[in-house]
């Protein structure tokens, strides 16, 4: 496999939040429970952009090494958290499961991809049906040292 995967619970929150990759959309794509999250604005903050780009609704990696991964959806009145299914090139590697989402409704991890690796993600429902009233999507994805990442724990 191309990635190697760190979950970290919901008491953590990363202290360096200086975004290098933003990537936005609205709404999904496909059938049934399971809908691709839609990507369709690329944003980058950095003039070192390593070749990193969007197509077909997944991030193509421009550089080998770990990168730190920010995932949100915002869906009106969504009573129930859904989980996502994270995908490497084009095959479902790992399930974020809703009890991993940080309070503010946002998943975060980090991963080893290799470069022209691609990273995508699908909405799994739990009740069996995909909202339609989605706001939008939302993902940060930054190249980082994992040396240098700090934690700081609130109970």
């Amino acid at each position: 496999m191309n990635f190697a995967y760190a979950q970290n619970t919901a008491k953590c929150e990363i202290i360096d939040k200086k975004s290098i990759y933003s990537f936005s959309g609205i709404g999904y794509e496909g059938e049934g429970i399971r809908k691709k999250n839609i990507f369709s604005e690329l944003s980058i903050e950095s003039t070192n952009t390593e070749g990193i780009f969007l197509k077909d609704n997944e991030i193509i990696m421009g550089k080998e090494g770990t990168y730190r991964i920010i995932l949100s959806s915002v869906i009106k009145d969504n009573k129930t958290r859904d989980k996502y299914a994270v995908n490497i090139n084009s095959k479902e590697a790992f399930e974020l499961n809703p009890q991993d989402m940080l309070p503010t409704g946002v998943f975060f991890f980090q991963m080893y991809l290799k470069k022209g690796a691609s990273l995508g993600f699908t909405m799994i429902k739990n009740n069996g049906k995909i909202s339609s009233s989605v706001e939008s999507n939302y993902l940060k994805v930054l190249f980082t040292d994992p040396k240098l990442i700090a934690y700081s724990e609130h109970h």
